[in-house]
């Protein structure tokens, strides 16, 4: 339902702003669905309901990597920054499938 509404909204106001990081850029709606997407592709091979534990901090592949765990129905599991120790590794006992942080590196396997 998420990706469908950034779906909707791109084709519908695709160059109206969708997402403002201060200090740092804006993307339009067209632009932000393109970053999905392409976060998408490095998804492949997931099946939904695997799930994604996740340590990032705000940014639009950040927003970009939220819509597309929308969309491939994975399961979203946020590592807060202010989780102790015993939080995280209850996190890695759930057994995801892949730890993503900062939006940029990827590592698998990493439990």
């Amino acid at each position: 339902m998420l990706y469908r509404i950034l779906t909707y909204s791109a084709q519908r106001y695709p160059n109206q702003p969708a997402l403002t990081i201060p200090g740092v850029n804006t993307l339009n709606y067209s632009e932000l669905l393109r970053l999905t997407d392409n976060v998408v592709r490095k998804l492949h091979g997931f099946d939904p309901g695997d799930l994604l534990a996740v340590r990032c901090s705000n940014s639009a592949a950040y927003v970009a990597l939220i819509f597309a765990v929308a969309k491939l129905k994975l399961c979203y599991v946020p590592i807060m920054s202010n989780f102790t120790s015993a939080q995280v590794d209850e996190v890695a006992r759930m057994g995801p499938r892949m730890y993503v942080h900062d939006s940029r590196r990827v590592m698998q396997n990493c439990f």
